[in-house]
């Protein structure tokens, strides 16, 4: 395990702080070790799947008492979806991983099968930016490919003998889609999730939504807090998506300038405190709203920004914005 005194983890520029859910204390770890970083997702989807938590205001996660109430009622009154909260533990297993890259290392992540659908996890969340896991499989089947026991185990569901079993225990919350029920593994019964949430997971409508506005909407908020994914939730993402795209592709066409230090720093730092995300997503507004950062600082802030967020930002480079749309075929 690649734990680093508190001294070194101070002095350090490159260190990790993950809040160990099994113990609710932070826990300083050195992505760029000697070895990859080996990393265990379990989405486990199934019907013994259990609401995270919500932090308060002060709280470390995984603290006793730091349990929002929303949550117990969105899983009480059967609104959970376990498929989307599976997918966002895949998914924060991800960022996790390009961070670890962004740091200096590497991180090999294997996917804990659960209830025989990890492949078709693993096909949506190819859909949302989400990169190949090392190998998909039984705990011990991941063990072994990853050359030895991972050390942060990213889950959603709570006790059990992973925690005991891994390192470090990142528990995601859940997500909530209202309409929506919770799934519980094949032949369940009741609805499933809003139209426009369950056409974005299941890649039905390419053409009418952008599946990265989902990765965008489940980035939206630290990893251990309950999403409410709404049509407008996701509506919102995408246009911000879409604005976000524009506004890099015209600052693609400045010189480049050296990225913008403090913006940089504000998210890099957010990073390293417990996968904090949002504060990059905070960099993103803040470099379309100073005015005084020159473009080309702008866009290679965002482009490297992008390397953790994997919202394809820069797809509008280079594309004519004056050109005129075609013409539907007769």
């Amino acid at each position: 395990m690649r734990v680093l005194p508190v001294e070194r983890a101070e002095a350090s520029q490159t260190a990790l702080r993950l809040v160990d859910a099994g113990s609710g204390h932070p826990v300083a770890i050195d992505p760029g070790y000697r070895e990859p970083l080996r990393v265990a997702v379990e989405p486990r989807c199934d019907e013994a799947y259990e609401p995270a938590y919500e932090t308060a205001a002060g709280a470390a996660p995984g603290t006793a008492g730091a349990a929002d109430s929303a949550v117990d009622a969105a899983a009480a009154s059967g609104l959970v979806d376990a498929e989307l909260t599976g997918l966002r533990v895949r998914l924060v297993g991800d960022v996790l991983a390009r961070t670890a890259e962004l740091f200096g290392g590497q991180a090999l992540v294997g996917v804990v099968r659960s209830g025989g659908r990890g492949d078709a996890l693993e096909a949506r969340a190819a859909a949302l930016g989400v990169r190949p896991a090392a190998v998909v499989g039984d705990g011990a089947e991941v063990t072994e490919a990853l050359g030895g026991k991972p050390e942060v185990h990213v889950t959603g569901a709570r006790g059990g003998d992973a925690e005991a079993e891994y390192g470090i225990v990142l528990r995601v919350g859940v997500v909530h889609a209202p309409g929506g029920a919770r799934s519980t593994g094949a032949g369940a019964t009741g609805r499933g999730p809003s139209s426009d949430v369950a056409a974005v997971v299941a890649g039905d409508e390419p053409g009418a939504d952008d599946p990265l506005a989902l990765r965008l909407a489940l980035l939206s908020r630290p990893y251990y807090q309950l999403i409410e994914l709404t049509p407008d939730v996701l509506a919102e993402a995408r246009h911000t998506l879409e604005r976000w795209r524009r506004e890099v592709a015209g600052w693609a066409r400045a010189p480049s300038k050296p990225m913008c230090a403090e913006v940089l720093a504000e998210a890099l730092g957010g990073l390293e405190a417990d996968l904090f995300v949002p504060a990059v997503l905070d960099g993103l507004r803040r470099l379309a709203e100073d005015p005084g950062l020159p473009d080309g600082s702008r866009f290679e802030t965002a482009a490297h920004l992008d390397r953790v967020l994997a919202l394809d930002l820069v797809r509008e480079v280079g594309r004519d914005a004056s050109a005129a749309p075609r013409e539907p075929a007769p």
